[in-house]
């Protein structure tokens, strides 16, 4: 038995963890601790015993706290404790500890191992401190962008306006020739600065998909719409092909689904100069209330080499650098385009062949809507051809009110709703616009968001509150150069009815307004 015991002795003190037992007598004092515990205060074993837990603790409250808390509990695990060395430096530690009776049982004891931890809780609190010092440097850049956006698109709003409002003009060729040329860089410059804040968002993982239902065929049909005008220019036939097992209504992020779309769609008719581009929907898989679908756009266009094929999905980066000058383009939307497949849980590929043309695939994920389905027994096809210009309506004089408070910006917005034949009210602030309505009816309201006095969120919301008690309903419509699909949703929640971006398209912006006024 001695031997054993001195066995169990050695063992203990060989140990590297620090093992000890004190008296929950009046005394408190250490009765064993073996010499990690020993080494651990810088002390001698002899001079640890018989020295209370007090006289080491650097904050005997704590050690109060720890020893009601092994009482009532019979053990604690992972506490921390702060305790003292012979040399008067502090040490972190991490005790657990158990309560127990001595072998006249009748003084409790409590039997404890304990480690020092206090490099490893400053490495955690350097990790801790470089999370926040991580997510403030995000917030500021997310900040900056936000705000580069708002001021660049603000004179390009005024560069782009008075551009359009100078091409309605009568001009000699070459004043004509040298507006649409500067009107072509003014664009190009433009979308480099929606796909410079597009994939700084992605790569800070700034994005975040929405979850909501939405019609996949009037996504790709409004798609089609948009790009037949740049497709006719160039006398390709635009396609869109869905497949009847495709469900109609599914649930996903429809605004980020129709940039993979658009960007896709876009590349294959600026690289195609002969022939057709046709975009297919089909089912890749399914599970119940899941869908993955297999989106493909194939162009006859100029193809890409075998060993350029990967390359073209990486930021700024192209199949050949003179396609750079020939076609324009960042080599951004490919990469955004691959980056927003990846949180849709898909993958994004290319097959193609030089000189025949290529095919880009890309698989995304959708929940189905609980929604009956209409399923055809034939596939959704649209062949879009741009023919003649509808006949309109005669045109409605309607009444506007313009709340902004850049004066260029004014001159332009002004300038363009005239030129419909529209009247026009101005006013620089949110406050003005609540006053304006009281006395005046206007048929909508185009408000700047971020105005002196009263923003235009807040004054949407007081205008709301107000319409409460009048029955009354006026469509509010943000025409903002805050750019960022988080900066339409707050509009759209604040009570606003649409989201016109700066700089201001004209024709979308005609389009907007009476959409939203046939709504009523």
């Amino acid at each position: 038995m001695i031997e054993m015991n001195t066995k169990l002795k050695d063992l203990v003190n060989n140990l590297e963890i620090g093992i000890f037992r004190y008296s929950l007598d009046s005394r408190g004092k250490f009765v064993f601790a073996n010499a990690a515990f020993s080494r651990m205060l810088n002390k001698k074993t002899e001079d640890v015993l018989g020295i209370s837990f007090q006289d080491i603790c650097e904050n005997p409250e704590e050690l109060t706290r720890l020893n009601t808390k092994i009482c009532s509990q019979g053990r604690v695990e992972n506490e921390w404790i702060g305790l003292k060395r012979e040399d008067g430096s502090l040490i972190q530690c991490s005790i657990k500890a158990v309560l127990v009776k001595d072998d006249n049982e009748k003084d409790l004891l409590i039997d404890g191992i304990i480690e020092d931890i206090t490099e490893h809780k400053k490495a955690r609190e350097g990790l801790l401190q470089a999370k926040l010092a991580a997510e403030e440097a995000s917030s500021a850049k997310s900040m900056f962008l936000a705000n580069m956006s708002h001021e660049v698109r603000t004179p390009m709003n005024a560069v782009i306006g008075m551009l359009d409002l100078t091409l309605e003009t009568d001009l000699t060729d070459d004043q004509k020739d040298n507006i649409e040329t500067a009107k072509e860089a003014a664009d190009n410059l433009l979308s480099l600065l929606n796909d410079i804040l597009d994939i700084s968002r992605v790569e800070a993982g700034k994005i975040v998909l929405e979850k909501v239902k939405f019609d996949l065929w009037k996504v790709t049909d409004s798609v089609g719409k948009g790009l037949s005008v740049l497709a006719n220019k160039k006398n390709i036939q635009l396609t869109v092909n869905v497949d009847p097992k495709v469900p109609r209504m599914i649930v996903g992020d429809s605004t980020r689904l129709r940039q993979i779309i658009i960007n896709l769609l876009n590349n294959a008719i600026k690289f195609t100069a002969k022939g057709s581009v046709e975009l297919k929907v089909g089912v890749a898989s399914s599970l119940e209330g899941e869908v993955e679908l297999l989106f493909s756009v194939t162009d006859t266009g100029i193809g890409i080499p075998k060993d350029k094929q990967q390359a073209i999905f990486e930021v700024f980066t192209q199949a050949d650098a003179s396609t750079t000058r020939k076609f324009g383009g960042t080599g951004l939307g490919l990469a955004i385009s691959r980056k927003l497949v990846e949180m849709m849980s898909g993958k994004i590929w290319i097959e193609s062949e030089e000189g025949v043309g290529s095919t880009f695939f890309f698989t995304a994920r959708f929940d189905v809507s609980d929604q009956l389905q209409t399923q055809d027994e034939k596939e959704h096809k649209k062949v879009f051809v741009q023919g003649k210009e509808p006949v309109t309506k005669a045109a409605r004089i309607l009444n506007i009110l313009l709340a902004e408070d850049n004066p260029l910006n004014q001159k332009i917005a002004v300038k363009l709703l005239e030129k419909k034949g529209w009247l026009v009210e101005v006013v620089d602030n949110g406050q003005k616009a609540i006053d304006h309505i009281v006395d005046k009816n206007f048929d909508v309201i185009l408000m700047d968001v971020q105005m002196p006095v009263l923003d235009g969120l807040e004054a949407t919301k007081k205008i709301r509150e107000q319409e409460k008690q009048t029955g009354k309903h006026i469509p509010i419509l943000a025409m903002t150069a805050r750019a960022m699909v988080e900066d339409e949703k707050k509009c759209i929640e604040s009570g606003m009815d649409g989201y016109i971006p700066k700089p201001i398209d004209a024709v979308k912006m005609y389009s907007i307004i009476e959409q939203v006024l046939e709504k009523g």
